[in-house]
């Protein structure tokens, strides 16, 4: 197999963990938030990093399965006439 190809898939594997993982824990998030904001109303580190830097992670991963799907399936080049 191919090695970008290989890689293309993780990251595609990789783009629909980090998106399910931000959706459940906002879910969890709006079921209970008690556990989640701290005395003063703000978010705890672990929320704050689950809701920014999951979804964060996901976009980023997005753009390089993108980079890594013309790796992994170059575009034919048409002959010019």
């Amino acid at each position: 197999m191919n090695p970008w190809v290989l890689a293309y898939q993780g990251m595609r594997t990789l783009k629909w963990l980090l998106w399910a993982s931000f959706v459940g824990h906002s879910l969890y998030f709006m079921y209970d938030r008690a556990p989640h904001l701290t005395p003063f109303g703000h978010l705890t580190d672990a929320t704050a990093f689950a809701m920014f830097g999951l979804s964060m992670g996901a976009v980023v991963a997005g753009f390089l399965e993108l980079m890594l799907r013309d790796r992994a399936h170059p575009t034919k080049i048409l002959s010019k006439r």
